[in-house]
């Protein structure tokens, strides 16, 4: 009372109204709480894995693809000598789909009412935000059970053992074959990241 009366003869409307709209009954009722069409929540994860993976279109829960084993050998050979024959050897692969799935309750009276915020919208996102982080997760560590098969899970073709760091990564890319390095792409999580960047040799370079 006495800090209202003090803004009433002082004439200072601010403090006036900070009292005013800080009680409902001394007249805060008469102004609507101020509101911010936004909804505060967590950053998304940064989907990275999706633009290196083959994306094959199914209509049918199995597909099956013909892989190649081994192509065709060339040989020298003499003048009028028998020549070697060669063969190309093929396998197939079959492809199996899983299904996501996630569902969201909401009142039809709650998506009307909300005319500050797009809730439609928001939903779409979120369900968006959340395939693609689970796509991403799937895409390393996939079991091949219930969801399909990651990196990790599968069956290594090759592998260079750990002891140098640095030499370990000089191995690991020209142990692949060269017609596959111009455009390969090498992963790693984050702790590795920081302990290949820590690497430093007798003289701290």
């Amino acid at each position: 009372i006495i800090g209202f009366f003090h803004g009433l003869v002082t004439n200072n409307h601010m403090a006036l109204k900070a009292l005013a709209e800080g009680a409902g009954a001394d007249g805060g009722y008469l102004f609507p709480n101020e509101f911010l069409a936004e909804v505060l929540r967590d950053l998304p994860e940064i989907n990275v894995m999706r633009n290196y993976v083959r994306i094959i279109p199914m209509k049918r829960n199995k597909m099956d693809i013909t892989s190649l084993i081994d192509g065709v050998d060339v040989f020298w050979t003499a003048e009028n000598a028998a020549k070697s024959t060669t063969t190309a050897r093929f396998s197939q692969q079959t492809l199996t789909a899983f299904k996501m799935a996630a569902i969201i309750y909401s009142s039809d009276e709650l998506i009307e009412d909300s005319t500050e915020t797009d809730l439609v919208a928001l939903i779409i996102q979120l369900f968006s935000e959340a395939i693609g982080e689970e796509e991403e997760r799937v895409i390393w560590v996939g079991d091949g059970t219930t969801q399909p098969q990651g990196i990790n899970t599968a069956t290594v073709a090759s592998f260079v053992a750990t002891g140098n760091a640095y030499n370990d990564i000089t191995k690991l890319f020209y142990s692949l074959p060269r017609k596959y390095r111009a455009n390969a792409a090498f992963f790693m999580n984050d702790g590795t990241a920081a302990n290949v960047e820590l690497v430093k040799d007798t003289t701290n370079r």
